[in-house]
């Protein structure tokens, strides 16, 4: 048999319901609470002990940090230090430096120094260029040695000697110069060895022009027997020379030279050529005035008209008697 439940028994059961629903939400809300407040006690004793900690670190950061601050006082005392001693050895170096070109070595040095390079310029550049030149362009003759340069019937040229050189002549045929002494002597000129030099240098010569046919010794001119000062003296006297003349005509006869004479003009002829004359050319024997002619012509007067005496260039003569120049 079923149960009638009335409208009675429903309301009843609706609010069991909901009194048993309070209750649970009630203790639900309890245990949350409870444990809400649990986990924030356990919650807030940590931070307070992390605050501890936090503490504990910043006492030490401080300490550290003191520490740190004193380090880097004592390190920044320390580069200071550095530093100035730096400068000082830099104030040093500059104070000896000054003292240095301030001093009367330095002065002397520096004062050599400019002096040496402005002579080696003006005395070993400019000087020597602007002499050359000049001397290149106002008297070339002279600036290349006053060299003898003869052009031979071939075309050729051949320097034969300087002017300013005597050349050494041992043949009768040709005027003789002073004595060639080769490389001079460093004997006292008052010592017994350089007297015996000086004559067997003279008996020397005697014998050559002797054996050439100077026989009488007594009238050889002392120039013909002697060296000059240098050694290489390239002039005679005009007698000296004239007294040759003779021997050079007997000896230039004797081997076959002839004259060539034309118009007043001799023109010496070697022996052995064969010449073809014409109607005013006539061939002669070598005479005593073409050799004073040669002689007149390469005699060079004073100097200045004034000092020294007339002197004849030996080398000069001997290429005119040959035809050379």
């Amino acid at each position: 048999m079923r149960t009638k439940i009335t409208k009675h028994d429903i309301d009843i059961i609706d609010k069991n319901l909901i009194e048993k629903t309070d209750e649970n939400i009630a203790d639900t809300y309890d245990r949350l609470m409870e444990n809400f407040n649990n986990n924030l006690d356990a919650k807030t004793d940590t931070f307070k002990n992390n605050i501890g900690d936090m503490d504990k670190v910043d006492e030490i950061k401080g300490v550290t940090d003191g520490e740190t601050d004193g380090i880097d006082s004592e390190i920044g005392g320390g580069m200071d230090k550095i530093d100035g001693g730096k400068d000082s050895k830099s104030n040093l170096k500059a104070e000896k430096k000054d003292r240095f070109k301030n001093s009367n070595f330095f002065k002397t040095f520096y004062a050599s120094l400019v002096l040496l390079l402005v002579a080696t310029l003006v005395i070993g550049i400019i000087y020597p260029f602007s002499v050359t030149l000049a001397a290149q362009t106002l008297f070339p003759y002279q600036a290349n040695g006053s060299q003898i340069t003869v052009t031979l019937k071939d075309g050729t040229t051949r320097v034969f000697g300087s002017q300013l050189i005597g050349q050494s002549y041992e043949s009768p045929q040709y005027l003789f110069g002073r004595v060639n002494g080769g490389a001079p002597s460093n004997m006292a000129v008052e010592s017994e060895e350089y007297k015996q030099l000086i004559e067997s240098r003279i008996e020397e010569r005697k014998q050559k022009l002797i054996a050439i046919g100077y026989t009488d010794t007594e009238k050889i001119p002392y120039e013909l027997l002697s060296e000059s000062g240098s050694g290489l003296d390239p002039h005679i006297s005009v007698e000296t020379a004239y007294f040759q003349i003779d021997q050079v005509v007997a000896a230039r006869k004797a081997l076959g030279w002839k004259l060539l004479l034309k118009n007043g003009t001799y023109t010496p002829v070697k022996p052995g050529d064969v010449l073809s004359l014409g109607e005013d050319e006539q061939l002669v024997d070598y005479n005593y005035d073409f050799v004073k002619s040669a002689i007149d012509r390469f005699t060079e007067g004073r100097f200045l008209y004034v000092f020294g005496q007339k002197r004849v260039t030996v080398l000069c003569v001997n290429l005119f008697l040959d035809g050379l120049i």
